[in-house]
């Protein structure tokens, strides 16, 4: 069936974007992340030291946004075979289409603090910290979603339960790894840091 097809599509798309998702941040040299104690001379060597390093990554950030909105589509159009599920998949959808934002605003900002690399010092921090705070901060749409996938899975009560109850529990734990994501425009050291163990290891290690 066509619909079984583009739901497969979905999920090697997904799968193709988590693969995609670690050699983007390599390219640009940002793993691990660099710190938010870098002085400005630092931040702006990161970007002129390895501006096409950057650029690389803008180009695969913006292919595994799209990778992932495909993946989010397809899960969407699963949830809805779980009895009762209909509007926990739109949910689903609204909030993971946030969740590609980071991906696609963090890579506009590399951008723009790798395109003209001779602009003011300061400008370059400036949309560092923009570009850093995108990928970690905008968690809570991504929470929401991965709550209603779990409440969706856990309530199917067919004889042939679209997905198995242990993903319930591990969309459940996922969310929760990713409570202290908003606390990152607080503090620049320690696990509440844009590249600290809760921050940014723990939910995306």
């Amino acid at each position: 069936m066509i619909i079984e097809r583009g739901e497969k599509f979905g999920a090697w798309c997904g799968l193709a974007g988590v693969f995609l998702f670690g050699p983007t941040l390599l390219a640009a040299d940002f793993l691990p992340l660099p710190p938010a104690t870098l002085s400005t001379e630092q931040v702006v060597a990161l970007y002129q030291g390895n501006a096409m390093g950057v650029r690389t990554a803008v180009i695969a950030s913006l292919y595994v946004a799209g990778l992932f909105t495909a993946f989010i589509a397809a899960l969407s159009a699963q949830m809805r075979r779980i009895p009762g599920a209909r509007a926990l998949s739109y949910i689903q959808m609204l909030c993971g289409l946030l969740g590609t934002v980071p991906f696609v605003l963090t890579a506009l900002l590399w951008a723009a603090a790798a395109f003209r690399i001779d602009r003011a010092p300061e400008t370059i921090v400036l949309l560092n910290d923009m570009a850093w705070f995108s990928f970690v901060m905008v968690a809570p749409p991504v929470m929401i979603q991965l709550i209603v996938i779990g409440i969706a899975i856990i309530s199917d009560d067919g004889e042939k339960p679209v997905y198995p109850r242990w993903l319930a529990y591990l969309s459940f734990w996922t969310a929760l790894s990713l409570i202290a994501d908003p606390l990152a425009c607080i503090f620049k050291t320690g696990p509440f840091a844009w590249n600290g163990l809760l921050v940014f290891w723990l939910p995306f290690g």
